[in-house]
């Protein structure tokens, strides 16, 4: 580790290596050394595994670009292809799935329709609308109610929530 911090240095070899305390018999020696079987695996591993990683789409984790090795006729473990992909920053890109904000088989309150798709409106704070919507982020979903003013369409108010429940009232202001 020490050598490779010489090497991309522009200072002088001969202050790097007393300021390192290393030789520099042993830095030139480090440096004619040839790269060992087990470093030349490692990358032609990592090269294997970036073709795949982007080629799933970076879907994969560690277990099934695993798998794809073995497939590809790579003789690997799978604490080793997690290893070299944890030092190569690789990560499996989460999905996050469909969850649904009504619990099957209940039925819930229902609001009678009065306005019937008739959204024409002659005066304002007569008919507001609501909806629900939710922002996927990277610590989960976020909830947001907003409530129009059909009339202006201006926002009248809006919440946001982490959960879709009873606290997700309006409560804020633009």
């Amino acid at each position: 580790m020490k050598f490779s911090a010489i090497s991309s240095d522009p200072y002088p070899v001969k202050v790097l290596c007393r300021v390192l305390r290393v030789s520099r018999s042993g830095y030139y020696a480090w440096r004619r050394r040839r790269e060992s079987r087990r470093q030349g695996e490692n990358r032609r591993l990592i090269e294997a595994i970036y073709r795949i990683h982007h080629a799933v789409k970076q879907r994969y984790g560690s277990p099934r670009i695993h798998r794809e090795l073995l497939a590809q006729g790579y003789v690997c473990g799978v604490h080793r292809v997690a290893r070299l992909m944890r030092q190569e920053g690789l990560l499996a890109k989460r999905t996050i799935r469909f969850r649904s904000l009504t619990k099957a088989g209940t039925r819930g309150w229902a609001a009678p329709n009065v306005l019937d798709r008739h959204f024409t409106v002659s005066k304002p704070n007569t008919v507001w609308a609501t909806d629900i919507s939710y922002i996927p982020t990277g610590e989960g979903h976020l909830y947001l109610a907003v409530v129009l003013d059909l009339f202006s369409r201006q926002v009248v108010g809006w919440a946001i929530s982490p959960a879709p429940d009873g606290w997700l009232s309006v409560s804020g202001r633009p």
